[in-house]
């Protein structure tokens, strides 16, 4: 009778920290009544008779699944937080659970566990409420809870995903119990941190590549609304353009001049080539920013798109990386020999296939290249430089570069797997 009463005892404290505990993550009050009261005295049974008969499993089942209700029901909370937060306080239970058993095994505590198993249930039960009102009362501690909530609603994370978490800690959790006597406790309690930081890891990952796609989609909409205002730009140019010529038709030669002088100041200011505006969306950022740094060069220009739709979405965040890296490398080079001819022409092409995208840069140049040597470490064509750029290419696995030289014009080919 005493035994069932500290067994009870100890349930109904637990059931207090964890609720606590949610109330704390989600900064809410309960709402307790007479009918939640209830369900925490029949729970409490629930699981004297599941522990006694060592239904360990389905204690854990049952705990779960009526925490993730009891939540909902008590604290007012939608079902996701519901299901994020049960899954962090019962993951932090199990792992509270394993280091009781390491410390008990490390500290050869089986002897009086076995001789006092409800005293020592009790007291580990007690310890783990602590821990989870401990947690509780710490801001630093809820912070990052609520940090990793948050990061798990964001990606959305399934209860399939939630499910295989909850078998794999539970399959732990009774290799130790069975294993309470040797060493293998102390190997579970290991798997079962590692793996605790390994799905962090994975979340962390996850939720960076999320925010970088969704970064993307947004500097790819800035930049769709940035090319339509160029374009009406364009177009108001061009008819200021022809009105002006209008007007200079019935001037004096006075008139003539000063519309001369305007139109020559607009042409002047205005950098962007007619043929920009069709760079692949996502690098004609990177495109435009590089021919900035020789607007007054005066390079003849052609670009020629043949891609069609979202280049990261073809090519994946590592290869959409990749390509920039390309892109800026060899456009670099292209624009530094360009300037030094005479005839300053610089091509680029981008089209795809079904396999890749293909850039192609066609650009005049000066000095003779070694083709021999091309692309080895610390080669270069140019009187100064270092010869790194282009070698830094040759080791990736998705990258395909080629090189030549036609009627004195460089041609450099970049071949990109898509994902």
């Amino acid at each position: 009778m005493i035994s069932a009463l500290i067994n009870f005892s100890t349930v109904m404290i637990n059931q207090y920290a964890s609720l606590f505990f949610y109330g704390k993550l989600i900064h809410k009050k309960p709402n307790f009544n007479r009918v939640h009261l209830i369900l925490m005295f029949i729970f409490s049974i629930t699981q004297i008779v599941l522990n006694i008969n060592n239904f360990k499993a389905l204690g854990t089942v049952v705990t779960v699944v009526y925490f993730y209700y009891m939540f909902i029901n008590i604290y007012n909370s939608s079902r996701i937080e519901s299901q994020n937060y049960s899954i962090i306080i019962w993951v932090f239970s199990l792992i509270w659970d394993l280091f009781l058993m390491f410390i008990i095994n490390i500290l050869n505590l089986i002897p009086y566990y076995e001789e006092n198993p409800t005293i020592a249930k009790s007291i580990g039960s007690i310890s783990m409420a602590l821990a989870q009102v401990l947690i509780a009362t710490s801001r630093f501690c809820i912070k990052k809870l609520n940090n990793l909530y948050l990061k798990m609603r964001k990606l959305k994370i399934s209860r399939k995903q939630i499910i295989y978490i909850v078998f794999t800690y539970l399959l732990i959790g009774l290799i130790s119990f069975i294993n309470m006597e040797n060493k293998i406790v102390l190997i579970s309690f290991s798997i079962g941190i590692l793996l605790l930081i390994l799905i962090l890891k994975i979340i962390k990952m996850k939720y960076r590549i999320m925010t970088l796609e969704i970064t993307n989609q947004l500097i790819e909409k800035n930049n769709e609304i940035n090319n339509r205002i160029i374009s009406e730009y364009r177009i108001l140019k061009h008819n200021l353009e022809n009105q002006l010529l209008g007007i200079k038709t019935v001037s004096n030669m006075k008139t003539k001049n000063l519309i001369d002088i305007v139109i020559k100041e607009y042409n002047e200011s205005f950098y962007l080539k007619n043929d920009t505006i069709s760079i692949p969306s996502g690098i004609n950022g990177l495109v435009l920013e590089k021919l900035y740094d020789y607007k007054d060069e005066h390079i003849e220009l052609l670009i020629q798109n043949k891609i069609t739709g979202n280049i990261l979405n073809k090519l994946g965040p590592r290869g959409y990386n990749l390509l920039c890296n390309a892109l800026g490398i060899s456009l670099d080079n292209a624009l530094e020999s360009t300037i030094k001819c005479k005839e300053k022409l610089l091509f680029i092409e981008f089209k795809e296939t079904k396999d890749n995208i293909t850039l192609k840069i066609i650009n005049t140049f000066n000095n003779k290249i070694d083709i021999e040597r091309f692309g080895s470490m610390n080669y270069t064509s140019k009187k100064k430089g270092h010869g790194l750029g282009l070698y830094s290419l040759l080791d990736k696995k998705r990258i395909e570069l080629l090189v030549n030289i036609v009627n004195n014009k460089y041609i450099n080919t970049i071949k990109i797997k898509k994902k």
